[in-house]
């Protein structure tokens, strides 16, 4: 007779509560500490960390354990990270020519506020936009900083 193989997402996916789940011990606890779930019949259930290491879950290569996948977090960034938002933006337009990224600032709706100078309108500003939102995890919002060409030459190669 076959069995059908579960996974953890699968026993996630059937809680009737968003966040909290019942652990083997009968305690409710967040999602976010669960690590594992349980199909042992005297047992079952969602287990936290301390529960796993209790079992010894994985030294014994548990049939019945099921790990929660790990899921990859997105890196956002704070006002305090003004410095990394410039880097990384920056990285983003390394290769263009005649623009340079100077300032960021935190948008209160979220996001980032970029101000740059240019020598030249070649390139798609929006696109831009676009590639930096998706390095940085949040919105991005280029501003034009309109200086005369000496000074922005100045800026951008110095």
């Amino acid at each position: 007779m076959n069995y059908p193989v579960y996974d953890y997402s699968y026993f996630d996916s059937k809680q009737n509560h968003t966040h909290n789940r019942r652990t083997i011990d009968g305690t409710i606890t967040g999602c976010g500490k669960c690590v594992g779930n349980c199909q042992f019949s005297e047992h079952s259930g969602f287990l936290t960390k301390e529960q796993r290491r209790k079992h010894n879950c994985i030294g014994k290569e548990c049939y019945y354990y099921l790990s929660k996948p790990k899921t990859e977090k997105v890196k956002t960034f704070r006002k305090s990270n003004t410095t990394e938002v410039i880097k990384k933006s920056s990285e983003v337009i390394a290769n263009l020519e005649g623009i340079k990224i100077i300032r960021a600032e935190e948008i209160t709706q979220g996001g980032w506020k970029l101000k740059y100078v240019t020598l030249t309108n070649d390139y798609s500003i929006a696109d831009l936009e676009k590639l930096i939102s998706a390095v940085l995890g949040q919105k991005a919002v280029m501003q034009r900083l309109n200086y005369d060409f000496e000074i922005a030459a100045q800026l951008i190669y110095s």
